[in-house]
């Protein structure tokens, strides 16, 4: 269920890791016992053998009634990224490095700062978990929404390509992202220190069919309606937020 976000808007992606399997009131865990005695003896042409159904058995009672644990006591990871591709480990000063059985990070501006925020789905309590960006010296950034007529009215599968500067930033219109979820059709874009209210030299859509538009009269600091048959319009953030007002 790992997803990518960018956490400070600098352009550079973070990545936020739901960890954890299942965790059991005895510590021991099957996670050796499953490579070993479930994989191991998977079969290669589709067939379920004895040898297979026992050790699936095996490990379906020794979790469910035993109390055993399959990859638990595991924590969240968050990872910051950085030019050059390369990552550090902020899991824990991040607020993230919590134990718990996750399933998925859904990333979506909640309260409308221009920030995305991270709700976290768990197998078991606390089920859900928001947690609120709070980077106190977040860059800009730019948020569109595609529209399209139906039946694909929310543009899955197009391309959008925001060119600053040396940098192209790409992002995708999916329609489910990480483990058995659907993430925000809102595309979020960090501009790093461009002013608010800066241009953007250029964003280029490719539409699901191949078509293509380009404009560059966009600016930072704003969320934009683009819908293919009436173009685009600034509809601002401050009031768009999911779960209130955020700051204008």
């Amino acid at each position: 269920g790992a997803i990518h976000v960018d956490m400070d808007n600098d352009g550079w992606d973070e990545f936020a890791v739901p960890n954890g399997f299942l965790s059991g009131p005895d510590p021991r865990d099957l996670a050796s016992f499953f490579w070993r005695c479930v994989v191991g003896v998977s079969p290669l042409d589709g067939v379920a053998t004895p040898a297979y159904q026992n050790a699936w058995a095996g490990i379906t009672r020794l979790t469910q009634v035993r109390g055993y644990c399959w990859n638990g006591n595991e924590r969240h990871y968050a990872y910051l990224g950085s030019p050059g591709g390369r990552f550090a480990d902020l899991s824990r000063i991040s607020g993230l490095g919590l134990r718990e059985d996750g399933r998925v990070a859904l990333r979506v501006d909640w309260d409308g700062d221009g920030r995305e925020d991270l709700i976290l789905k768990n197998r078991t309590a606390p089920v859900l978990r928001f947690m609120r960006n709070q980077a106190p010296d977040a860059g800009n950034y730019l948020a569109i929404e595609l529209s399209d007529a139906g039946p694909n009215t929310e543009a899955v599968g197009a391309l959008v390509e925001v060119h600053l500067g040396s940098r192209t930033l790409v992002r995708r219109v999916y329609a489910g992202e990480g483990y058995l979820a659907g993430q925000s059709k809102r595309l979020h874009f960090g501009l790093g220190d461009l002013p608010r209210g800066g241009a953007v030299d250029r964003v280029r859509v490719t539409w699901p069919d191949g078509q293509v538009q380009e404009v560059n009269d966009l600016r930072s600091g704003t969320l934009y309606s683009w819908d293919r048959r009436t173009g685009h319009r600034a509809v601002g953030l401050a009031s768009s937020g999911w779960g209130g007002a955020g700051e204008a």
